[in-house]
């Protein structure tokens, strides 16, 4: 791998993958923050630090780097090994050179002040909150109207039934008239009436005359 100068890496219109070429001095990594741009978006720093760093930890895995570090603590790794560590570095660098790591996930969002007055209500909203509330208080008044007509429907067809009954039972009425009385029967009524006639004189006669 080349040696990567850190300060033309992290200059303004800085390009990853172009800054691989130069062979300029690798400052301290210590003094990384120095270096880089604060009027980058933080995506774009956020993708260049850890290009830096990845490269960073490339050199030390490599014997031919001068940035090589001897890990007495690991076992060494056979040839096959390395190339494939060294493969896995480069397309690692290669993917955050070409933006092609999503590093919006990992993005801290900027956080809001407590000072900071509330969001003003959008008007279009508490226009339509308005005209929900007097929607909703006409649907009320509607629904309480329906039930009070309701009610007087069911009285008036209960009265409509129940006078309708009885004008066709006074029909069927006058349709069959009850049977008249035979002449025997008004004889025996006309005895009847006759003797409580006679019942009723006897009974003023005993009131009225005087006792012997």
């Amino acid at each position: 791998m080349h040696i990567l100068d850190e300060s033309s890496f992290f200059a303004v219109g800085a390009n990853p993958a172009s800054s691989l070429d130069s062979t300029s001095r690798r400052t301290n990594s210590g003094e990384t923050e120095k270096f880089m741009d604060t009027n980058l978006p933080e995506i774009e720093r956020l993708n260049r630090l850890l290009f830096w760093r990845s490269y960073q930890a490339a050199q030390t895995f490599d014997p031919s780097s001068p940035s090589y570090v001897p890990q007495p603590d690991l076992p060494p790794l056979t040839a096959q090994e390395t190339e494939t560590l060294t493969k896995a570095q480069e397309k690692v660098l290669y993917l955050l050179a070409e933006k092609k790591i999503d590093l919006t996930s990992s993005s801290t969002p900027p956080r809001k002040s407590s000072r900071a007055p509330p969001p003003k209500e959008n008007e279009q909203n508490a226009s339509n909150r308005g005209y929900e509330a007097a929607y909703t208080e006409q649907i009320h008044k509607m629904e309480e109207e329906n039930r009070t007509w309701s009610t007087v429907s069911e009285f008036y067809e209960s009265y409509i039934k129940e006078q309708t009954a009885k004008r066709r039972a006074m029909i069927e009425k006058s349709k069959n008239p009850p049977p008249r009385p035979s002449a025997k029967a008004k004889g025996k009524q006309k005895a009847s009436d006759n003797d409580v006639d006679d019942s009723m004189d006897n009974d003023e006669v005993h009131i009225f005359l005087p006792r012997k």
